[in-house]
């Protein structure tokens, strides 16, 4: 029964375990990527991207987790969930965490994952099952949640600490049931109210004189057994003393002995069926003006009578307590109009009031703005490193995966260049990593230089402007590419610069690929370059303008 509903759990500890302290131990003990897919699955358990229609369930999401890790079939019997909650509750308040870890590897090697996952939710105290814990012990037996209600425990022990000689919080760290002689802490009963002695019922004698009988029975010890001090207080100075004096002592606080009971009230209240809750005497209280629409009937209260939307207007410090209405004037009010207690006429006035307008909601605002990626990066702060792009403008549109945009804007910063999000005029190049639609769209219109991050890359590396080669463009302005037909032939390879092995293997790559027929008309050494596509010859090293 203590593992169906685990919220009416009394003898066992405190788990002090929560989501987001399972999710860790789980991925420490199956030793899972801290950034990997299922780890972020646990630890975000409560997003719907992650849980896959599990939203919300820490157990459901440590199921599919731990499917794949389990045995098929468990072997735990009922007593050993036991000891494993205890052992759980117990390290966790000695806070043992590698031994919380040990509990918890023992019981994934010897259960399943749909028991791991009920096991869960004992821990977190959320069974899921869709009906109340109530209904779980009706069908137990059908007294059995009265029982639970009424069979409170009242003989708990305190624990005692004989060097401060005070008595420990219930926060604190210790199990009562496991002091011995020699702890640091020892147990204390302590008495606060006697109701059976020798057989002799005490139950409907007055708590003064059972407080009398209790001084008799056995000697206080220091330490060991306890009277609790009791004090009648009649102001409220008496009241905050004595909770002052809890403070000190480091007590949990004070207790006020209720002394009206609902089922019995005293002979002086004439009541209905409607009890009230709270008794104040006449003389301890205040005069209220009450404001209602009328005094109906009604057989709830003892006056036979009630008022119908009733609202307190003000309190009536002018009177004192027994000059309040008496039950005479309450049914001389009632016999006037029929009950009604409305008394002034209403006049109609030549100055009519304005009517209200109905203040609306006011609108959000939608704005207005520039997409993230494309808000130019705050360089204000970028020391400048070296004169290598001294005032020479860029547009970078994208980077790679290794170099991203912003490390390049940066770069390019430190070594004193500007960086522009939209290619103008006076912009000498643009940089990109990848040829998506909007590089496309700079190759149409044909006016600038778009060159590959990697030349980027390069000169920063080195430290110095690389000049352009045919493997660093994507494509070419028309003056670019009149300069590089002087400088290569239809394949990329230099009349007048040296080749190494890579840019040889680059140039014979590109040999079978050219289309011979497009230019048979055209002239060899500048209308290849007009033509020539992109896929096929990229483009060549330009010096920065001087």
């Amino acid at each position: 029964m203590r593992l169906i509903v685990p919220p009416f759990e009394r003898e066992r500890m405190a788990y002090g375990i929560k989501e987001s302290m399972l999710a860790k131990l789980y991925i420490d003990v199956l030793g899972l990527p801290k950034n990997g897919p299922e780890a972020n699955k646990l630890l975000n358990y409560r997003a719907p991207t992650t849980s896959q229609g599990e939203a919300g369930d820490f157990a459901s999401m440590a199921y599919f987790v731990l499917k794949k890790r389990c045995a098929s079939q468990g072997n735990l019997s009922i007593k050993e969930v036991n000891d494993f909650l205890d052992s759980v509750a117990i390290n966790n308040a000695s806070k043992q965490k590698d031994l919380v870890k040990k509990s918890l590897l023992h019981l994934i090697t010897q259960s399943s994952a749909l028991e791991q996952k009920w096991l869960i939710r004992m821990i977190l105290k959320d069974m899921k099952l869709g009906v109340s814990k109530e209904t779980v012990l009706q069908v137990f037996h059908p007294d059995a949640v009265e029982l639970y209600n009424v069979n409170t425990d009242l003989n708990k022990m305190m624990a005692y600490n004989p060097t401060a000689e005070t008595f420990m919080q219930k926060g604190s760290k210790f199990d009562i049931k496991k002091l011995m002689n020699d702890s640091e802490l020892q147990t204390c009963f302590c008495v606060f109210d006697v109701l059976l002695v020798n057989n002799r019922k005490l139950g409907k004698e007055t708590l003064k004189h059972r407080h009398e009988i209790l001084q008799t029975i056995f000697t206080p010890i220091n330490g060991r057994i306890h009277v609790v001090p009791k004090t009648e207080a009649r102001t409220m100075q008496q009241v905050v003393g004595a909770l002052n004096d809890a403070i000190d002592s480091r007590e949990e606080g004070i207790m006020h002995w209720k002394v009206y009971r609902k089922k019995d009230p005293p002979a002086s209240i004439l009541c209905g069926t409607e009890k009230p809750e709270v008794y104040i005497e006449p003389c301890n209280s205040v005069i209220v003006q009450v404001k209602a629409a009328e005094i109906v009937a009604s057989d709830v209260y003892k006056t036979n009578c009630t008022l119908r939307f009733p609202r307190i207007e003000k309190i009536r410090d002018d009177k004192e307590w027994h000059q309040c209405m008496t039950l005479a004037e309450l049914d001389q009010f009632r016999s006037k109009a029929s009950g009604k207690l409305a008394s002034r006429h209403l006049y109609i006035d030549n100055n009519e009031p304005q009517k209200k307008k109905r203040k609306l909601p006011a609108k959000t605002k939608k704005v207005v703005g520039v997409i993230d990626h494309f808000k130019s990066q705050d360089l204000t702060r970028v020391s400048k490193e070296t004169d290598m792009f001294e005032d020479v403008e860029f547009c970078i549109l994208n980077g790679s995966e290794d170099h991203p945009k912003s490390e390049l804007e940066k770069g390019v910063a430190r070594c004193g260049g500007f960086v522009v999000q939209n290619p103008g005029r006076d912009t000498y190049c643009v940089i990109a990593g990848v040829e998506n639609m909007r590089v496309k769209n700079l190759i149409s219109s044909n006016q600038h230089d778009v060159v590959w991050a990697s030349w980027l890359v390069a000169c920063l590396d080195q430290k110095e402007v690389v000049p352009w080669q045919p493997r660093h463009m994507i494509h070419m302005s028309p003056s670019t590419r009149e300069h590089f037909a002087k400088e290569y032939d239809i394949y990329g390879d230099s009349y007048f610069v040296d080749t190494d092995e890579q840019q040889l293997r680059e140039v014979f790559g590109r040999i079978s690929n050219v289309n011979a027929a497009r230019c048979t008309s055209l002239d060899h050494s500048q209308s290849t370059w007009m033509f020539s596509p992109t896929s096929e010859i990229q483009k060549a090293p330009y010096p920065l303008p001087v």
